[in-house]
């Protein structure tokens, strides 16, 4: 065996099964692994290892693994998990370069399990064997027939080699996927199980498969990243290959925006760094089992829809209904039949106005040559990028004509053809499946794959390089009289870095605390500088929210209301958060001009900073309308940002009475903002302009508010988090 440390694990010629016991002994799982190797032909050799056994299924067996006769290349422990780590030394001195531990008891069990977990990390180390688990179920090579763990799915089969590979993070998900792509006839290539992943990761099987000429299809079941960088970088030369990935992320809890101090941390939530991440590298996201192997069924297909137009052809007008509902909730257009194609087929069926969804009617179900007249005058019509053909149940008789008759047709087709099967099994499924015409029996995934694959015809050849860390060095809480992070140093960078943009903010004046009416005269010589109206907001690096504590004044107006307006919000601050230091008041000029307001925000992220943007003010937390991408993005990308909003057709056409709004120059902002925060990376923990206000076109965007909390490293000290208000 040659090539580099995973070749010689997932395509070993030798293995050894260190703890294998006989089959049926003591009702053990330990004789699995030497039965599925023999079951499914591995052709390379096979060593038990047992001191108790002469052989195991056939295989001569071995006292211990320095008694082998031949070299392995890799070896699957049966042992306990006090046991691993003599058994890999012992590994290790009989030149084995390889092991999968399947032992649990390690990070998932406690401190003392983590611990354990830790020896062992540092053993692969230090070692250089490389190991993966522990606490995984093996994997299977389908194409080498090599069968190393215990995944249920062997127990029945059939082992069928193909294009679908899988690196999942839980063991069980395995067995569920290949039995699922094996109902559909379709083969893997690889089934790696991750376990606790203490040196072989999901980010290296992930690499593992791209590089694999055999593997078209990458199926990938997340709960966490471990090395993001790496698996960034995977995903990166999936695309540059044209191997596609289907991705499910659980785990997707919002606990850990409840820390956030930011709107965009809280909106975002801890799912938002996975979306970002296969948006900006073409994984394709998935929110179930069935949708993940009905989108790998449909991909394996060669199921193209360039701009997701799809033309149904039905047994049932009733199903054609729910077809059609079910269709606009996954961005699925049915074009109407052309005029040419609805005089042909009126020749055919006995319907009033041919329409998509088609209705066979009787005459078509019965008559395979009107069924395959009609699926031609469909394939011509230059509006569909495929055909769904809605299937019902059939006599056997007729069911055999009518895959004889899709088959035929898909010979020659110009478009895919896919099939729904509405009894839920199709006795002919697997002809079909072998023709090319793939056949779904869920009607949910088999819409969601269609849209998972529609404008995905063509993978870009190339993927941008964009850096997302900051240049070493930068400081941007540095300035004169200011050390990195300090309350006085970081707010006006902020806004300098926004200015030095083109981000034009709403004017204000900070007016420091003072004793007696001291606060409040200074505040009307500000309002008074500005002019009136204006707002008023307390100044405070504990209170994040000023709106949510009473410590927000809009729409002064004069010199008394000022004075009252001040009061009120030290007033309310104080009573609010009695805890916060309170520094002050803002007087800010009131922008006046009818606007829409939205939030652009960015918070750190697994896979690099985000970039945010939402419907803003007050509400954005309970619209929740926001959508994020990796930073940095260019004006366009901002826009496609923006259309993902439920709130974008305002953005687009404007509110009753405004008319349109300056959506150009918003996308410019997100973009330069975007650019600060990936310049910035490595020092900025979250930004929130919010609101941001949208005014009509030409009239530009203005930051009204802005929360900043930067990390800088002082010398000598740990790094330092300060919250800054604007």
């Amino acid at each position: 065996m040659t090539g580099g440390p995973l070749d010689r694990l997932y395509r070993a010629g030798s293995v050894a099964v260190i703890g294998a016991v006989a089959p049926g002994e003591h009702g053990r799982l330990g004789s699995k692994p030497v039965e599925y190797l023999r079951r499914y032909g591995f052709p390379g050799s096979v060593y038990p290892i047992n001191p108790n056994h002469r052989e195991i299924a056939g295989f001569p067996c071995y006292p211990s693994i320095g008694e082998v006769p031949g070299p392995v290349d890799t070896a699957l422990l049966l042992r306990r998990q006090g046991l691993v780590l003599e058994t890999l030394t012992e590994c290790l001195a009989a030149g084995v370069h390889t092991a999968v531990v399947t032992a649990g008891g390690y990070g998932e069990a406690g401190p003392e399990g983590l611990d354990a977990e830790r020896r062992l990390g540092a053993f692969a180390r230090e070692s250089g064997l490389r190991v993966a688990g522990p606490n995984c179920n093996g994997f299977i090579s389908a194409r080498e027939r090599l069968t190393l763990g215990f995944h249920p799915f062997l127990e029945d089969g059939p082992l069928l080699a193909g294009p679908v590979g899988i690196v999942s993070q839980s063991g069980s998900f395995v067995s569920s996927v290949m039995r699922r792509l094996s109902t559909a006839g379709v083969g893997v290539s690889y089934a790696l199980s991750c376990g606790n992943e203490v040196d072989i990761t999901a980010a290296d099987n992930l690499e593992f498969l791209v590089a694999d000429p055999g593997t078209s299809v990458a199926v990938l079941f997340l709960e966490s990243a471990r090395q993001p960088e790496r698996l960034l970088a995977a995903a990166y030369r999936a695309r540059e290959r044209g191997t596609r990935i289907i991705a499910l992320k659980v785990g997707r809890s919002a606990q850990g925006a409840l820390a956030s101090a930011s709107h965009t941390g809280a909106l975002v939530g801890s799912d938002a760094d996975y979306r970002a991440m296969f948006d900006h590298t073409g994984i394709i996201g998935v929110d179930t089992a069935e949708e993940l192997v009905a989108t790998a069924h449909a991909l394996v297909g060669d199921v193209r829809l360039p701009a997701g137009r799809v033309g149904v052809v039905s047994m049932s007008g009733g199903v054609n209904a729910l077809v059609a509902d079910r269709a606009a909730g996954f961005d699925l257009v049915l074009p109407d039949v052309g005029a040419a194609a609805r005089d042909e087929l009126r020749g055919l069926l006995p319907i009033g106005t041919p329409m998509n969804p088609l209705d066979l009617t009787g005459v078509g179900v019965d008559n395979p040559d009107t069924f395959g007249a009609v699926l031609r005058i469909m394939d011509g019509q230059d509006q569909f990028d495929c055909l769904l053909l809605v299937w019902g149940l059939l006599p056997d008789e007729a069911a055999v004509r009518w895959v004889r008759t899709c088959i035929e047709h898909r010979a020659t087709s110009r478009r895919p053809v896919v099939v729904y099967a509405v009894a839920g099994k199709l006795p002919h499924a697997a002809e079909l499946n072998r023709a090319g015409i793939p056949v779904f029996t869920e009607l949910e995934a088999l819409l969601g794959a269609l849209r998972n694959v529609a404008g995905r015809t063509e993978p870009p050849a190339e993927v941008p390089d964009r850096g997302l860390r900051a240049p070493p060095g930068a400081q941007p809480g540095a300035q004169p009289g200011a050390q990195p992070g300090t309350q006085q140093g970081a707010q006006p960078v902020l806004a300098e870095l926004l200015a030095a943009r083109g981000i034009r903010a709403a004017a204000e004046v900070a007016v420091p605390l003072r004793e007696g009416s001291g606060t409040a005269d200074a505040a009307v010589v500000a309002a008074r500088r500005l002019g009136y109206p204006v707002a008023v907001k307390i100044r405070s690096a504990d209170i994040a929210h000023r709106t949510a504590v009473g410590g927000v004044r809009l729409g002064v107006s004069g010199d008394d209301d000022l004075r009252d307006a001040v009061e009120a919000v030290l007033a309310a601050a104080a009573r609010e958060v009695p805890e916060a230091v309170l520094d002050g008041v803002d007087v800010q000029t009131m922008v006046g001009e009818e606007s829409f307001e939205v939030l652009v925000g960015a918070t750190r992220g697994v896979f690099g900073p985000l970039i945010a943007v939402g419907a803003g003010g007050v509400l954005a937390e309970v619209l929740g309308d926001v959508a994020t991408a990796l930073c940095p993005v260019s004006p366009e990308e901002a826009l496609g940002l923006l259309r993902r909003l439920r709130a974008f057709p305002i953005l687009e056409r404007g509110l009753p009475g405004t008319g349109p709004l300056d959506l150009a120059e918003l996308c410019r902002v997100v973009a330069a903002v975007s650019e600060i925060v990936a310049e910035y990376a490595d020092r900025l923990d979250e930004l929130d302009l919010n609101p941001v206000l949208v005014h009509r076109v030409g009239g530009g965007v203005t930051v009204v508010d802005m929360l900043a909390r930067w990390r800088a490293v002082i010398e000598g000290s740990g790094p330092d988090v300060v919250t800054t208000v604007g």
